[in-house]
Formats: C-alpha cells, sequence, structure tokens
C-alpha cells in the first residue's frame, strides 16, 4: 500500500520551494492593507492593533469558516473601520476578564451575519485566546515586521516591546528588532497562565484527540528523510507547533517511506495540508502532507462529518 501511494506521488509531487518573506506579504497583501489603515490613517495602538488583526483573521477560520471578513472590511469608511476596531478591542478584554461583560456588541454581530456576543466569547476564551496567541504567532509577527519598522520611524518613537520583541529605533533612524525574554513569538500556555493565574487545566478545556490533530507525510522512494530534517523544516516554515514525529517503523537498512507529526493544535493540521493535500520539498526530497485518517478507527465507528474548513484558502 505504501509503495503504490510512493508511486503516485512520484509523478503527481513536483519541487515546491520554501516562500519568502515577499511572497508570505503578498499572501497576505489585505491583511497588511487593514493593518497599515489602523495604526497610519486611525492613529490606534500598534500592539493593540496586532491583537485586534489576530482576533478577525481568527474569527474567519473560527466562526465565520471563510476569506471574506477582511476584504469586506476594506470596503467600508475609515470611520466605521475604527468602530469594528473597538468593539475588536473590547472583544479581547473580555475574553482577558475573570468576569463576563455585560456591555453589548452592536456591530460586529451585523457584519459578521453571526449571533456573537461577550458572553459566548468568554464562555469559549480559552479557544479564543489559544487561537490568537498563535494567530499572533505564526502569521501576524511575520507579515506586520516591516510595517512596523516603518511605523516607528513615522512616529518617532525609539522603541516598543511586543510579543517577546523589542522594536529598537536607533540614533541613525534604522530600526532594529531586538529579542526580550522569549525568543520571538508568545508562549500559549504563558498567556494563559497570566491570565487564568496558574488555575487553569487545559486538557479540561481542550480535548482533541492525538489522531485528530496528525499530519500523514509520505516520502519519496530514494529520497531518504530524517526526523530531524522533518522538525526543522517544518518548525522553520510553521512555528513552533510540533507536539511529537512518528516515523515509519522498519527494519535497518530500509528506508523510512511514511511519518505522522502530531501538532500541538488541531487547527495547524489545515494550515499545513492546505485543508487537503499539500507538497514540500525538503532539502531537495519531495514530501507530500495530509490530514491523517485513522483507518482502524473508520472501520468501528461510523465516519462523522468534518466541520472543518481550511484557513490558507488563497487571499484576495
Amino acid at each position: 500500500m505504501a509503495s503504490s501511494s510512493m508511486s503516485m506521488f512520484s509523478t503527481s509531487c513536483p519541487p515546491s520551494p520554501l516562500p519568502t518573506d515577499e511572497q508570505f506579504n503578498l499572501y497576505h497583501s489585505i491583511d497588511r492593507q487593514l493593518y497599515k489603515i489602523l495604526i497610519f490613517n486611525l492613529g490606534r495602538d500598534m500592539a493593540e492593533s496586532m491583537h485586534v488583526m489576530a482576533f478577525w483573521l481568527w474569527m474567519e477560520q473560527q466562526i465565520i469558516g471563510g476569506m471574506t471578513l477582511v476584504k469586506k472590511m476594506l470596503c467600508l469608511p475609515h470611520s466605521l473601520i475604527n468602530d469594528l476596531a473597538d468593539e475588536a478591542a473590547l472583544c479581547l478584554k473580555c475574553v482577558e476578564n475573570e468576569e463576563v461583560s455585560h456591555q453589548e456588541l452592536s456591530l460586529i454581530p451585523i457584519f459578521v451575519g453571526k449571533n456573537i456576543t461577550l458572553n459566548s466569547l468568554y464562555q469559549q476564551r480559552v479557544k479564543v485566546v489559544r487561537g490568537i496567541t498563535l494567530m499572533i504567532n505564526q502569521v501576524c509577527i511575520r507579515i506586520f515586521c516591516d510595517i512596523n519598522k516603518s511605523f516607528l520611524k513615522d512616529v518617532n518613537k525609539s522603541s516598543i516591546s511586543f510579543g517577546g520583541l523589542n522594536f529598537h529605533q536607533a540614533p541613525t533612524g534604522e530600526v532594529t528588532i531586538k529579542q526580550v525574554v522569549k525568543p520571538k513569538t508568545l508562549d500559549v500556555d504563558d498567556e494563559l497562565d497570566k491570565i487564568f493565574g496558574g488555575k487553569l487545566n487545559l486538557k479540561e478545556y481542550i480535548n482533541v484527540s492525538p489522531d485528530d490533530r496528525t499530519i500523514f507525510l509520505t516520502f519519496s522512494k530514494g529520497y531518504p528523510i530524517t526526523e530531524r530534517e522533518i522538525r526543522e523544516f517544518f518548525t522553520r516554515k510553521f512555528g513552533d507547533f510540533i507536539e511529537e514525529v512518528y516515523m515509519q517503523e522498519v527494519p535497518q537498512g530500509q528506508q523510512v517511506l511514511y511519518a505522522r507529526v502530531v501538532a500541538k493544535e488541531e487547527w495547524m493540521v489545515d494550515v499545513v495540508s492546505e485543508g487537503g493535500k499539500t507538497k514540500f520539498n525538503i532539502n531537495g526530497k519531495h514530501v507530500c502532507a495530509r490530514k491523517f485518517v485513522n483507518k482502524r478507527k473508520m472501520l468501528t465507528c461510523a465516519p462523522a462529518a468534518s466541520s472543518s474548513t481550511s484557513p490558507t484558502v488563497p487571499r484576495q
């Protein structure tokens, strides 16, 4: 069975080069455009705007189920965008508080066409905080980096700290980014720990089986690949999302033809596999990735309708 999969793979998976920062920014061009409106045109706080953008991108994936929110928002007058950002900031404050807010949302439910309330966000605040923090880690810090540099130059601020990064403007005017305390990304569990005072057992709230968080990788025959290469490649490309890697067990001297990568977050499976099947080139070796399907479980359980949607439909 593995050999037939490899035969198909060898003819259908040409090399897929790593996206450069320029390509990644181009893919997220509409998100970058909206972020510029928030901090340049509307003069909103940079750190808060980063969180607001992460909140909107999270809503597109988890609540709306399509890449339409940011695109629709760009058609609105700036005054209305500002009002929506105010409500998004209110939502963020709500999920960070110990008690639910009794204020009501007036614009967001109408704009997204969903009955979203502060109470509903508060009830799933663990999921919201984790999703927003990971969105900042995986997307926002990368696509807004050059914009933040430009922002610092324009407003003539000497330094701003955010998300473990220190944006510093030297006397020469050159803006550099230095890591402070944490390397590069926010730590999801640390962020939750700050909010919930260390009293929260995440497993009580988030109980997704490893099978549902697993990516299935297949390799080309004659091009052996190691676990280290897999970890380094996917961590460099998508961030620190890997919980465990299980390589195929084969007799000594034989090549591993597949592996299973367990992600920390279920939604990262769709990010990596693009909601179906996608191709990568790891050190010149072809690799195909798709969501793992436990065939043994399928034999004993009726298949359930999948409610997940791909968060990586090309943005327009």
